[in-house]
């Protein structure tokens, strides 16, 4: 049984910023021609990204009793992360015309529902509001490495794609940010708090979502093909080429913003910060 993914709500009434049907699509080369282990990280991205539905629901849940940001998740957030994953979608089948994205989304989408409960948000508002951020900066900095990946490849198409989605992305982590300092006026959680659940939540989004949802363009596309060398030598590979391109200094600039440091200090661990990560990393 296929699975489709909800559809964004692109009514004159509350316009999306962008529409993914008015880039070039024309311009995309049909087959053939575009780097494999690209299109694989893309389509996995794209299975999240379609997935949207399913977190959101949690997350209105969580802030129920938070108007401002329960009524901006459902009627914003969510369609724009909905038409990330439409336009991504599109290119995967593009670029793959023979991959089966209904099939593999339905068999992915079964796995992540069983996975994105309730339970993985904080029970604290504001420590939640914290680790959305934190995932906004995994998003937007990923997107700049796919942009930077896309420039590599010849595939202004996807560049200007993944552009336009890294734009968003640095659009929510300012919405969640600043739904933290509003949350938090009254008595903010102390830095050590905060900084604990940035790291457990960086730890996360490196190796949970894309993951399981590359488990299954893997076993989709590559798994029966002679000469696969599975799925784990294919994640390898993919975290590789996304190092290469990966902007340290974006992730802890924005990665710092939730512990509010004074101006000072924020600029004098900035590039050494940047500098650990990028070893750690490599």
């Amino acid at each position: 049984m296929t699975v489709e993914p909800a559809r964004a709500d692109t009514s004159a009434s509350d316009p999306l910023p962008w529409h993914w049907q008015e880039l070039d699509w024309a311009s995309m080369r049909p087959g053939g021609g575009h780097d494999e282990l690209l299109v694989a990280l893309i389509a996995a991205a794209s299975f999240v990204e379609s997935a949207t539905a399913v977190y959101t629901r949690n997350l209105v849940g969580h802030f129920h009793d938070r108007p401002e940001v329960r009524d901006w998740l459902d009627a914003h957030w969510r369609d724009e992360e909905l038409q990330h994953g439409a336009a991504l979608r599109e290119f995967t089948q593009r670029a793959w015309p023979d991959f089966d994205w209904p099939a593999a989304y339905a068999t992915f989408h079964a796995d992540y529902t069983r996975r994105c409960t309730p339970d993985d948000l904080n029970p604290d508002p504001q420590l939640e509001l914290v680790a959305r951020c934190v995932v906004e900066t995994g998003t937007a900095t990923l997107y700049r490495s796919f942009h930077e990946l896309a420039l590599a490849h010849d595939e202004p198409l996807l560049a200007d794609l993944t552009r336009r989605i890294m734009r968003d992305e640095v659009s929510h982590f300012r919405h969640f940010h600043g739904f933290f300092r509003r949350v938090a006026e009254p008595q903010r959680r102390s830095r050590l708090a905060r900084l604990r659940v940035i790291a457990a939540r960086a730890t996360e989004v490196r190796d949970d979502d894309a993951a399981c949802a590359l488990r299954h363009v893997h076993a989709h596309r590559f798994a029966r093909r002679a000469g696969d060398t599975g799925f784990d030598a294919l994640r390898a590979r993919g975290a590789s080429v996304l190092r290469s391109r990966y902007p340290f200094a974006m992730v802890v600039r924005m990665g710092l913003k939730p512990l509010d440091l004074p101006a000072r200090v924020g600029m004098a661990i900035e590039r050494p910060a940047a500098w650990m990560l990028a070893r750690l990393m490599r």
